[in-house]
């Protein structure tokens, strides 16, 4: 019965290859990132587009319409919503 050395060959197997994984996570990450400078841009163009369009569009729909409307169309886009994650939940098994 080699039960002991058979033991020990799976416990140093183990700790072989635990080791092999981590030693991916001890890399340090690239610093460079090429798109760094458009996503910068496309948070400018987002923050002025929020402030100058959006943020207006709102407040004016909130003025226009009553709240019974405005919780109507709220719950409409959540039903839409609710298909899709129905949807997503069955794929997901």
């Amino acid at each position: 019965m080699n039960r002991p050395d058979s033991l020990f060959h799976r416990s140093a197997l183990f700790l072989a290859a635990a080791s092999a994984l981590l030693a991916g996570c001890a890399a340090a990450p690239s610093r460079d990132d090429p798109f760094e400078p458009w996503n910068r841009a496309m948070y400018e163009v987002h923050q002025v587009v929020d402030g100058n369009v959006v943020k207006p569009v709102a407040e004016a729909y909130v003025k226009a319409t009553p709240e019974p409307i405005r919780t109507g169309v709220s719950n409409f886009f959540g039903n839409i919503d609710d298909l899709f994650t129905g949807i997503n939940n069955v794929l997901e098994g």
